[in-house]
């Protein structure tokens, strides 16, 4: 039998209460419980890395600005509040800037998507919200390296964390140049690049990087590595899947596919970490939803 909405609501809360425990030990850590090496990521609890991490506090982030506004999944909007400021607050004190990214953009599109008739309003309070943001230092001094990391790959240096992250795309875009149909074969990637260096056409990189090698960026990849042939029926699917979220009948079914959507599109052009870890299950859930409604409407 295909599930029902319960079944959802039960998902999505078990989902927001793993968030919340979660969150919970990263204020024990942050107290002095260090039970684990956690590598400078900040307090992230029990998640191993602070890419796929952040991905997900934004994941309940965007999810926990529903349930507030409409009161479902939790008794009370006053508990779901409460939950958000945790999640915030874990966000701001972790050094994963692509969730930080993925939530500030789509937290404005959808305080406006909720709120049309306060657009001027909610344009404000998504600015507002990132201010505050800002106040957190460690938030404040990675994007400022992120812009100082700008800084450095035009003026000639590649080896910091946002510089890598060009040179790979640009290798990538390359790739596709010299291998449009097919690509160069998955996980061909690191091979690949080595001969562009090879030739001059990349910068030759020291051996310190060598297992950081990869497009960063999921679109790239399978533009890269598979081609036109393994890139177009994935926009196609992606784009299937963006149409039939929009037009679901139920308000949180839709909210959630929509967002689900765009934080999986939009958080795929920052890491391949995105598909590769657990990123993909969110989307797979989205699918299900899809499936499920096919299976009710047919019966």
């Amino acid at each position: 039998m295909p599930w029902q909405k319960k079944d959802y609501v039960y998902l999505l809360r078990s989902f927001i209460v793993a968030l919340t425990v979660n969150g919970l030990i990263g204020i024990l850590q942050v107290l002095g419980w260090h039970f684990r090496d956690l590598l400078g990521q900040g307090p992230i609890g029990l998640a191993q890395t602070h890419i796929t991490f952040s991905m997900m506090l934004a994941s309940g982030l965007l999810l926990l600005m529903f349930v507030i506004r409409e009161k479902t999944l939790f008794w009370s909007p006053r508990i779901a509040l409460g939950i958000f400021i945790l999640l915030l607050w874990q966000l701001m004190f972790t050094i994963g800037r692509t969730g930080q990214a993925v939530y500030f953009i789509l937290a404005l599109l959808v305080l406006l998507w909720m709120f049309p008739r306060y657009r001027v309003a909610g344009t404000i309070a998504g600015f507002v919200l990132a201010g505050i943001a800002l106040l957190s230092p460690v938030l404040r001094s990675r994007w400022i390296q992120a812009v100082y990391d700008v800084y450095l790959f035009f003026n000639g240096w590649v080896i910091t964390s946002v510089g890598l992250r060009l040179v790979y795309a640009h290798s990538a875009l390359q790739m596709f140049a010299e291998h449009p149909f097919l690509g160069v074969g998955a996980g061909q990637f690191r091979t690949s690049y080595y001969d562009l260096a090879r030739r001059g056409l990349e910068p030759k990189l020291p051996p310190v990087v060598d297992s950081m090698i990869g497009p960063n960026n999921s679109f790239l990849a399978y533009l890269s590595e598979l081609g036109l042939f393994g890139f177009i029926p994935l926009v196609i699917l992606i784009g299937y899947l963006g149409v039939r979220a929009w037009r679901h009948s139920d308000p949180l079914l839709r909210y959630v596919q929509v967002v689900t959507w765009l934080w999986f599109v939009l958080g795929s052009f920052a890491d391949t970490f995105i598909w590769l870890e657990g990123q993909a299950i969110p989307f797979a859930i989205l699918m299900a939803v899809q499936y499920g409604q096919e299976m009710s409407n047919s019966a």
